[in-house]
């Protein structure tokens, strides 16, 4: 098996951080897989699982702040082909020829042999990967503060969104009967005034739900969290599909029953338009609560 080599620089962070990295569930958890279990002292067996599948390593030797080996450990056919594998990580403070940081590390996949020198030059897309993930003080405080803020924007989403998904809601199950049941001088004057007020007061929480929730999409794509981002886009789908609803149909008919209450008139469509108006009420309280729904569920697997 040929060997897969790679170098890189860790800015402001001590071998003693690296260390911590590579050696710690949480740590291990912070940069690579998130599902990581297992039992991380010399002889134990780490458990990485990714979405598509996962392996398990053997934690075969431990050197504290300069190296750290792992052993594929076999748990099925599916690895035998990796027996003899392992991989290796050497790393030392930079000196002034390495300007790559603070922290060298030098990483290798391979069959059991010598280290390899630190002056070795890696495959350009595993440096990619690697640089990617690596950053044992930045990284796990970077994938935290993305963590915290796409929950803080789902937060926001779900408050926002729950405003217009409860108004919509209360309008299916109780608005449209009981609009049924008063006469059109009523239904013009209580619902004309209604959407006064809400046309006014309503853009604020709907403009900041579908912000967030996009920006939730966002920044979860960008923390590579592929379920919370597939959650996060179902719910910016939605939320855009509700919108397109509104300005098509229930917006025109806001505008001329608002301004027939201000005229105190009663136009003589009136039973028509709230019944256009009540014909999409329904899928637009299911769109919201599919928002909220694709919300609280980004939260959750975030």
């Amino acid at each position: 098996m040929a060997d897969i080599l790679h170098r890189m620089g860790i800015k402001s962070s001590s071998p003693e951080d690296v260390y911590a990295a590579l050696t710690t569930l949480e740590g291990l958890s912070g940069w690579w897989a998130r599902d990581t279990t297992g039992e991380n002292a010399l002889g134990g067996v780490i458990a990485f699982r990714f979405v598509p599948g996962g392996f398990d390593m053997k934690v075969a030797e431990l050197v504290p702040g300069k190296k750290v080996l792992w052993e594929v450990a076999l748990t099925g056919p599916a690895l035998l082909a990796s027996a003899g594998a392992h991989a290796e990580a050497w790393f030392t403070p930079a000196v002034a020829l390495v300007p790559l940081g603070d922290t060298l590390i030098v990483l290798r996949h391979a069959a059991p042999g010598p280290p390899p020198s630190a002056s070795t030059s890696p495959p350009p897309c595993w440096s990619c990967s690697a640089l990617r993930c690596w950053s044992p003080a930045d990284t796990e405080k970077g994938n935290h503060d993305m963590t915290t803020l796409s929950h803080a924007l789902a937060i926001t989403g779900v408050l926002t969104a729950g405003i217009i998904y409860g108004t919509d809601a209360l309008g299916a199950l109780v608005g449209r009967p009981a609009w049924n049941k008063v006469d059109d001088r009523t239904l013009v004057m209580a619902t004309g005034f209604m959407h006064y007020y809400g046309d006014r007061r309503f853009p604020v929480p709907g403009i900041l739900s579908v912000a967030a929730t996009v920006v939730t999409a966002v920044t979860s794509a960008t923390g590579a969290d592929w379920p919370a981002t597939a959650a996060a886009s179902t719910a910016a789908a939605a939320l855009l599909t509700w919108l397109a609803i509104y300005r098509t149909i229930n917006a025109p008919i806001n505008k001329q029953l608002t301004q027939a209450a201000q005229e105190g008139r009663v136009p003589p469509n009136a039973r028509d338009l709230q019944t256009r108006w009540d014909s999409v009420i329904y899928l637009r309280a299911a769109l919201q609560g599919v928002a909220v729904a694709g919300l609280c569920l980004a939260l959750v697997l975030h």
